[in-house]
C-alpha cells in the first residue's frame, strides 16, 4: 500500500512539474506552436507579403483552369454539333 502511494505521489509530483513548466517556459515545451505564432506574427507586421503572392499565383492559376475548361466545353459542344450534322 505504501509502494502504491509512493507511484502515486510521484506521478502526481512529475505532472505538476510538468504542467509548471510548460507555462514557465512554453518555448521550450512547445517548440513548434512558438516558431509558427512567431512567424505568423512577423508576417502580419510586414502585411502578409507571402499570403497576397500565394493569392495572386492562385488567381494565376485559375485563369488558366478557367481557358483550359472554356477550350475543353467549346470543343465538346463543336464535336456534338458535328455528329448530330452527320447522322442526319
Amino acid at each position: 500500500m505504501r509502494n502504491v502511494l509512493a507511484a502515486l505521489i510521484l506521478f502526481f509530483m512529475g505532472a505538476f512539474s510538468g504542467v509548471i513548466f510548460a507555462q514557465a517556459r512554453p518555448d521550450l515545451a512547445v517548440p513548434e506552436v512558438v516558431a509558427a505564432f512567431t512567424e505568423c506574427f512577423d508576417e502580419v507586421q510586414k502585411g502578409c507579403p507571402l499570403l497576397l503572392g500565394y493569392t495572386q499565383s492562385l488567381e494565376v492559376e485559375n485563369a488558366k483552369l478557367r481557358r483550359l475548361t472554356k477550350t475543353i466545353l467549346f470543343k465538346s459542344k463543336t464535336a456534338c454539333a458535328q455528329g448530330a450534322e452527320a447522322k442526319k
